[in-house]
């Protein structure tokens, strides 16, 4: 299900869509079904889990992490400057998501992605902080 997810960029709806089929299978796992009007927390407490979506960021913090104590580090974040911008609101990029889900720059995670030890510090930490919108 996460093959690749490192580079994904997710937003608020493939946050619910993860968590949702997350809980659903958690369900039919443990046989309860919706009409039995158990809560998802309560199902996610029986499997001692939480949602999926954290799964998903702690793995592509430490993707980020690989990336940028590589020497290419500069060819797999590099955001194209030239051309003409398309109508509507533009995607949001791999680094602007990062830095909303750690509330730092780039030029610190790459100073912090240096010393492992610090940047799985922060791994732990970016995973106890909500998804951002």
């Amino acid at each position: 299900m996460f093959y690749a997810s490192g580079a994904w960029p997710d937003n608020v709806e493939m946050t619910k869509l993860i968590n949702s089929f997350a809980t659903s299978a958690y369900r039919v796992m443990t046989g309860v079904r919706r009409l039995d009007r158990v809560h998802n927390n309560t199902v996610l407490a029986s499997f001692s889990r939480r949602e999926l979506i954290y799964t998903l960021q702690s793995r592509q913090l430490r993707f980020l992490g690989h990336l940028l104590r590589s020497e290419r580090a500069l060819y797999a974040l590099y955001e194209p400057q030239h051309g003409s911008t398309r109508r509507g609101r533009p995607r949001t990029s791999f680094i602007s998501y990062i830095q909303k889900l750690t509330g730092q720059q780039l030029a610190e995670l790459t100073d912090l992605s240096q010393d492992c030890d610090a940047w799985r510090q922060l791994v732990v930490e970016g995973v106890d902080l909500q998804p951002p919108d």
